[in-house]
């Protein structure tokens, strides 16, 4: 469990993506990226950039208040759904 994401919408491209944003349990603020790159000696991480076209242009994504930027859908709990992990 190396990488910390959450989701955001990527400006650029209008897709949701899950932005790496922390290491190791710890989610860092913007304004600590470059320390802690130098800290953790990492250079092959892209913190707050879009996975699909690597742009900066994201903004965190309230799925209760901003629906998907494509379809201006919401998302709905599925009570019938499936339980499972991800990782």
């Amino acid at each position: 469990m190396l990488i910390v994401t959450d989701s955001y919408i990527c400006n650029s491209c209008q897709e949701i993506v899950d932005v790496t944003v922390g290491l190791r349990g710890e989610t860092f603020l913007k304004e600590e990226i470059e320390l802690k790159k130098r800290r953790e000696n990492i250079s092959d991480i892209d913190f707050y950039v879009c996975p699909e076209c690597g742009s900066e242009d994201i903004v965190k994504w309230d799925t209760k208040r901003k629906p998907c930027p494509k379809c201006n859908g919401r998302m709905k709990k599925d009570k019938n759904g499936e339980i499972i992990m991800w990782d």
